[in-house]
């Protein structure tokens, strides 16, 4: 007789612990962005008017970031610190590429019901893996042959356990029986 198992695996992933953001991360990135923006479209600005070819000097760039940035409140800087946050954004549509993902985290944030969301990765939820950490990932249902070692069914899930996925996988092991 063969008898069918059931497993949970809790794979490796791509989604970076260090990219998962609450709405006040989002919102503060959203506001770096877009000043970095602001900055980019008035050295533009000022490039094109001959009368004022740059921006007077690098010290007066380098005030105007640290001012941006001291306006949004949790972001220290020392006096002395070359802001590292924004740099000149040679390509503004990748800026604009990131203002649209970092606005479908925050809607993500909003609708979703949930605390943080991963930038690199949206669908990825936090889970504990098996040394009982939380980790940034899936949930990997799969049914297995224990005589052959043939894998029957696969589901991936984005639920932290498997209390809802015992049912949905035997369904899935019938469908792949009955073929």
């Amino acid at each position: 007789m063969t008898a069918l198992v059931l497993m949970e695996v809790k794979p490796k992933h791509y989604a970076n612990k260090y990219n998962n953001l609450t709405n006040e991360g989002v919102l503060k990135l959203l506001y770096i962005i877009h000043k970095g923006i602001i900055i980019d479209e008035e050295e533009n600005k000022a490039l094109e008017n001959r009368q004022n070819k740059t921006i007077k000097n690098d010290n007066d760039k380098k005030e105007q970031i640290k001012e941006a940035l001291k306006e949004f409140g949790n972001i220290h800087i020392k006096t002395n610190e070359k802001p590292r946050s924004i740099k000149k954004i040679e390509h503004p549509e990748t800026a604009y590429k990131q203002v649209r993902k970092l606005e479908k985290c925050n809607e993500e944030l909003e609708h979703g019901g949930k605390n943080t969301v991963n930038y690199t990765d949206p669908e990825a939820r936090k889970s504990p893996n098996k040394e009982q950490v939380m980790q940034t990932g899936y949930n990997e249902q799969i049914v297995v042959d224990n005589k052959n070692g043939l894998i029957i069914a696969v589901d991936v899930t984005q639920d932290a356990n498997d209390l809802k996925q015992l049912i949905p996988m035997i369904q899935k092991t019938q469908e792949t029986l009955l073929k």
